[in-house]
């Protein structure tokens, strides 16, 4: 009888190993693709993402995203990346990051072949991207530097993205 248990046990056990090491960072991947894809209403490409559910860790090589108005240019690039989640926020349903630290940040890059639109352009035009439950979501780069502007460990590089921003409008 101990030992059928065992058995089931040593089962799952195994089961839920494969998972993590087989594919929890692909369907992850193919997750913060698929949000970023629309929100930004054009192709994600992200490097080596690796999950570390326990820790509230995500950690990416790199991340990619087309600039929707120009895919042969990337709208940003980040190099290495960690992202720190709060898990007690994450369980009841908030994502709230508790650090993000990034190696490298570069606007308006070349992209060595096309990005595709992730959103047919009639449908951003019409409002962009809707939350689940129906609602616009409305991004703007602007306020959001603003916001968090105290928080940023390096000002000058605020100020230069401020900068940019306000010269791009």
């Amino acid at each position: 009888m101990n030992r059928g248990r065992l058995i089931i046990f040593l089962v799952v056990l195994l089961a839920i190993l494969a998972f993590n090491f087989l594919f929890k960072d692909r369907l992850m991947t193919r997750a913060a693709e698929r949000g970023l894809e629309a929100v930004f209403g054009a192709q994600a490409d992200i490097e080596e993402l690796h999950f570390q559910p326990l820790r509230g860790k995500i950690v990416l090589a790199g991340l990619a995203v087309t600039d929707a108005d120009d895919p042969a240019k990337n709208l940003f690039e980040l190099g290495a990346t960690m992202i720190d989640l709060n898990i007690n926020q994450l369980l009841r349903r908030r994502l709230v990051l508790e650090e993000v630290a990034c190696r490298e940040l570069r606007f308006d890059t070349e992209r060595e072949h096309p990005g595709r639109l992730a959103v047919p352009r009639s449908s951003q035009e019409e409002g962009g991207p809707q939350l689940p439950g129906g609602e616009k979501l409305i991004i703007s780069a602007e306020a959001l530097v603003n916001e968090h502007y105290a928080l940023l460990e390096s000002p000058l590089r605020a100020r230069e993205l401020r900068q940019l921003l306000q010269s791009s409008v």
